[in-house]
């Protein structure tokens, strides 16, 4: 109904966005339903999204904010608008939870390859939490799309970093044997 008649959809994301901080602290015998409501009205919004989902991060409600970003990440259409709702996964969890984080910015690096931050963050992330196969696994991609924008010599410290970890921190053969393969064809060997 509110299809056909788009001065009334708009009237109706506009008074979502306008409330949004009171709808993110709403909690009565039916707020999960009239949130759901909330979220149905505005889906094809992804600025009424956003705002929805900022509300509910700045009252403390992880849930509902989760909420809005997989809502928000089904309604990105391109691979751009999936990698920023992504980063901005990435960036809301760094706050509350950095193991959550990190595999956010990983989700990222699995979406775009040469995205610099979301490596960066990853391998930053995997390090402290010591998650030595997903950091080896994360310097593999960087390498890679380190190559594809002609840069060899960050490919080669990145593999030379995952050739370390295989040995120092993993005992992988597999991972050993790959990277300096992968070495020795980069170097013309």
């Amino acid at each position: 109904m509110l299809a056909a008649q788009p001065d009334v959809q708009r009237r109706a994301v506009e008074i979502v966005v306008a409330h949004a901080d009171q709808l993110a602290t709403f909690d009565g015998l039916h707020a999960e339903a009239a949130i759901t409501a909330a979220l149905e009205l505005v889906d094809h919004d992804p600025a009424a999204l956003a705002a929805l989902e900022g509300a509910f991060a700045r009252a403390g409600n992880r849930e509902r904010a989760s909420k809005v970003q997989r809502r928000r990440l089904a309604a990105a259409t391109t691979a751009e608008a999936r990698i920023a709702v992504l980063v901005d996964i990435a960036r809301a969890l760094e706050s509350h939870d950095s193991v959550e984080a990190a595999y956010a910015w990983f989700d990222v690096l699995v979406e775009a390859p040469g995205h610099e931050q979301a490596a960066a963050e990853a391998d930053r992330l995997f390090t402290l939490y010591e998650e030595w196969r997903t950091v080896a696994h994360v310097l593999e991609i960087r390498a890679e799309a380190r190559l594809a924008r002609g840069d060899s010599e960050g490919a080669l410290e990145d593999l030379a970093r995952a050739t370390d970890l295989a040995v120092a921190r993993l005992d992988s053969v597999e991972l050993l044997e790959r990277t300096s393969t992968r070495i020795k064809q980069l170097r013309g060997s």
